[in-house]
């Protein structure tokens, strides 16, 4: 229980740490943003979701928004700054600190976070 909401928690955390240094000019996107709605995810990952949810006692629909917002349900990204899969964990911060509440020694490599059952959990 206490690993879902560590793991939420410092990613919502990790948002706010950008490795790029604030800009003074604002930059105009010519492509629209794509981003599955959330029912869309919680029906292709719904498995992993619920079980996450209902193990860790937090909302489904937090676990859904956020895979949503952070990859639009695809399990296979990999963002600038490498976070991997569903929930873009990167393995350096929130992999490795789950891996020491496990009790194991390093981090989860890119194909661990790119197993959605794994990145959910």
């Amino acid at each position: 229980m206490l690993k879902i909401r560590h793991l939420i928690l410092s990613a919502l955390l990790l948002t706010g740490c950008a490795s790029e240094p604030p800009h003074h000019a604002v930059k105009q996107r010519n492509t629209p943003l794509t981003q599955a709605p959330p029912s869309s995810v919680n029906g292709t990952w719904a498995m992993f979701t619920e079980d996450a949810a209902s193990h860790y006692g937090v909302d489904e629909k937090l676990i859904s928004a956020i895979i949503s917002v952070e990859s639009g349900g695809n399990p296979g990204v990999v963002s600038r700054s490498n976070a991997v899969g569903l929930m873009q964990i990167k393995a350096s911060t929130a992999g490795r600190e789950v891996y020491r509440t496990l009790g194991r020694r390093g981090q989860p490599s890119n194909a661990e976070l790119r197993d959605p059952a794994k990145n959910i959990d």
